[in-house]
């Protein structure tokens, strides 16, 4: 093959790949380091951005664990975008210092503080995507390594032409255009183009796992079959295509069985005992990536956590990983991010005006006084209001201070109707308050115990009597 068509086949594999992620007409960040890979791919979209319609900028990141070479690798590629006149971003980072304070390898501090970098770039530039120049020869490593690491079907697909992440709490769309070419591809590439990449000796290094798998794994397992990475390429598409079956089954079963609730995701729990076993498991994964983008860090072990505890273990607390939670109730479990304190939105004890508003912890409470004989007040017609944020008091209320909180280990409450007082858990377990909701739920409190347990019941002593000419209505909202 001449090098003309050397150039003319990278091309129009990048070509079709920016099509195909339907990326024409679109702003790319374009990740160098400025080996052979990542150097192709930057030549190619720079030669096809008239046609494509493509704005592009680059960014190369120094991790500082090269000296020298990594400062001559971050000069190489500002002059390479200098020549090609395209807007260049270069910046350095600690990667053993971050690696010692998140306590992980080497090799995943530097994935990490890369992509972390090229989030913010992307982000700053209103970027539609990151090109990352990952090859086929990158994706057969990435199978076998989740391969080794016991992975999941998701894992035997190994990496996608197009991804969306959360990556520091920033969303990002992950563009490979190489992965359906090889590095002799990208090394043919440069060679026609007359470039010179740099090389980085530390891939030749069996430290890391991936160079590892490269260079000891692969000739071993070629020895077995000379073909190996067509084979394994082909396992990834068999994985993709079992993938997208499950996915419509997951689609699914998401729309019955899980709920959005501002960033806490309700599960059915009989609608989830209804659904099969594998798109259970999906179901888990799914919406545990809700919250992280990815699935990284996420075991099988957890994903057997979770919905072990779901389908038989109301009570359950979990505590996951990323600071993520899962607390079971009697009909549903929510998943949530965060400690419970944060999430339930706990009230510290508060005073009330009486009469007057006053706003506390997301609420608006507004007390005043009404004559019982008004024809506002419905208080001796033998009818509760129809507002469950609405409720009348008697004097017993009325000449008490008046404060609001949380509920406190040792509450107890005397229902309306009720002859002695109970447990204010047993009460709410009675009513059937999700576990997950009972620290967040106001009480209106008073020198002689809990007088209303707002949107639920108010005390029997706090009731209006027959004889009273007058009453105290309280208006719980939510202050928005």
């Amino acid at each position: 093959m001449g090098v003309p068509d050397i150039v003319t086949r990278f091309e129009l594999e990048v070509r079709t790949a920016v099509k195909a992620a339907h990326l024409t007409g679109k702003r790319l960040v374009i990740a160098v380091s400025g080996g052979p890979d990542s150097l192709a791919m930057l030549y190619a979209l720079h030669s096809l951005r008239e046609e494509l319609g493509l704005a592009l900028q680059v960014a190369h990141l120094d991790h500082r664990l090269r000296g020298e070479d990594s400062t001559a690798d971050a000069e190489f590629v500002a002059q390479t975008c200098a020549k090609l006149g395209i807007d260049c971003t270069v910046e350095s980072e600690d990667v053993p210092a971050f690696q010692r304070e998140h306590r992980m390898s080497l090799e995943e501090a530097a994935r990490e503080v890369r992509y972390r970098f090229l989030a913010r770039v992307s982000e700053r530039a209103g970027a539609d995507a990151v090109a990352l120049g990952h090859t086929s020869d990158d994706q057969v490593e990435t199978v076998l390594m989740n391969v080794i690491r016991g992975s999941g079907l998701r894992g035997l697909r190994g990496m996608m032409s197009t991804s969306k992440r959360k990556i520091g709490g920033i969303d990002v769309t992950l563009f490979r255009p190489l992965l359906n070419l090889a590095k002799l591809d990208t090394i043919a590439n440069c060679e026609a183009l007359a470039l010179n990449p740099r090389i980085d000796e530390s891939n030749l290094s069996t430290e890391m796992t991936r160079n590892k798998v490269r260079l000891e794994l692969l000739p071993l397992l070629r020895q077995l079959n000379p073909a190996l990475g067509k084979a394994v390429l082909r396992l990834s598409r068999n994985a993709e295509d079992a993938l997208g079956v499950v996915d419509k089954a997951v689609d699914a079963a998401w729309a019955e069985v899980m709920t959005d609730e501002g960033g806490v995701f309700r599960i059915d729990r009989e609608k989830f005992r209804a659904v099969d076993t594998a798109v259970r498991t999906h179901l888990v994964m799914r919406v545990l990536s809700q919250f992280k983008g990815d699935v990284k860090g996420i075991e099988r072990v957890h994903i057997e956590d979770v919905t072990r505890a779901v389908l038989d273990s109301p009570g359950t607390r979990l505590h996951l990983p990323e600071g993520l939670r899962l607390a079971v109730e009697q009909q549903s479990a929510v998943i949530f991010a965060g400690d419970d304190a944060a999430t339930t939105g706990s009230l510290v004890a508060s005073p009330l005006a009486v009469p007057g508003t006053t706003a506390v912890g997301g609420w608006r409470i507004t007390t005043e006084r009404i004559e019982t004989s008004s024809a506002n007040c419905p208080c001796n017609e033998g009818e509760p209001s129809h507002d469950r944020f609405v409720e009348r008091f008697g004097c017993a209320v009325e000449g008490a201070s008046l404060a609001v909180r949380s509920r406190v280990p040792g509450d107890r409450f005397q229902p309306l109707g009720m002859a002695g007082t109970k447990k204010l858990k047993d009460f709410m377990i009675d009513e059937k308050i999700p576990n997950s909701q009972r620290d967040s739920v106001p009480l209106i409190v008073t020198s002689k115990g809990i007088a209303w347990v707002v949107g639920w019941r108010i005390a029997e002593w706090a009731k209006v009597k027959d004889d009273e000419s007058e009453c105290l209505q309280i208006t719980v909202e939510r202050d928005e």
